[in-house]
């Protein structure tokens, strides 16, 4: 029984590996953005709420082009934080907003103008509502006030586009060790338009201690919602001293609405953290950390190094990657 275990376990790895790319064809990758992974308010924050850290999540883009980074707090808090740069990289300020707290949350946001010209963050809190807040004329430093909770079993991940949203939603209890295969778009009067289900190879799972396998299948980090199509970004941590598992994968895929796969580019962790040196960025590990579309291209967030090199994280640390929508989309 035993062996069978673990033929079992090798076929699955030799399966996941082959569908990594061992090249990269970077003449479609382009470095959008390069961020500091410590902002400019980094440590006073923390030294105002105790924390020991607190580190990027998920982040989106609004109609102007302007950045909102979504970090969470560990040891966890019951606030999260949204860090605004404007569409040149220019740091803005930070709000905080009350949708964190133990048991997930972080790995979707979306801002948007709503009827009233009013500009909204939405997100997922860590019990599955589906949260907004008032973010115009917000003063920075401050909680935004929330407008509005809804319960939709929301697990995680959501991106919102042309007045729907795609929301990673769950079966049974909410728990670590259910893979997230399960999405629903929603229209903007939450009304469900269809239930999609991914399997387990395009959907992974939240940690790599969720069971046994977990680390055989590519970490999905972010969800981006398109007319048409819907985009997944994969990618747990991953630095030289690991084992490039499927789960540290990077890279992204991109679906029909009915959840049948259009496109995929993923690439080996170390390869891929090869291409970003190539590109002078200082490197020390990768992790994606979300995904966003717009009508032209898909945007990849990755985090490349962390708050023990702050001599290089306080000038950068996050790159933003575009890349152009494939043709086979349309």
């Amino acid at each position: 029984m035993m062996v069978k275990r673990v033929l079992l376990f090798l076929v699955l790895l030799l399966s996941m590996a082959s569908m990594a790319s061992d090249k990269i064809n970077d003449g479609h990758l382009a470095i959008y953005m390069k961020l500091p992974l410590l902002f400019n308010d980094y440590n006073s924050l923390l030294k105002l709420t105790r924390g020991d850290y607190i580190y990027p999540g998920s982040f989106t883009m609004d109609d102007k082009n302007n950045i909102y980074v979504q970090y969470i707090f560990e040891p966890k808090q019951n606030d999260n934080i949204i860090v605004s740069y404007d569409k040149h990289g220019k740091y803005l300020g930070y709000h905080k907003i009350a949708s964190g707290g133990k048991g997930g949350a972080g790995e979707g946001i979306a801002v948007i103008n709503n009827e009233s010209g009013e500009k909204i963050v939405y997100v997922i809190s860590n019990d599955g509502m589906l949260q907004s807040y008032l973010l115009s004329d917000q003063p920075f430093g401050g909680n935004l006030p929330r407008k509005s909770s809804v319960f939709l079993k929301g697990y995680n991940q959501l991106s919102f586009h042309n007045g729907n949203f795609l929301i990673e939603s769950y079966n049974g209890p909410r728990t670590i060790k259910n893979s997230r295969n399960n999405l629903v778009i929603y229209s903007k009067d939450l009304e469900v338009i269809r239930r999609i289900t991914l399997p387990t190879e395009y959907s992974g799972y939240i940690v790599k201690y969720s069971n046994s396998t977990a680390s055989l299948f590519n970490k999905r980090q972010g969800l981006a919602l398109s007319a048409h199509f819907f985009v997944a970004s994969y990618g747990a941590y991953y630095n030289h001293e690991m084992s490039e598992t499927p789960d540290k994968f990077q890279g992204v895929r991109v679906f029909s609405l009915s959840g049948r796969m259009l496109y995929e580019d993923i690439i080996k962790p170390k390869l891929f953290m090869d291409y970003l040196i190539n590109n002078n960025l200082s490197v020390s590990r990768v992790e994606n950390e979300g995904v966003f579309v717009d009508d032209e291209y898909i945007y990849q967030m990755y985090v490349y190094s962390d708050r023990y090199h702050q001599a290089t994280s306080r000038k950068e640390g996050i790159v933003i990657l575009k890349s152009a929508i494939p043709l086979l989309i349309d």
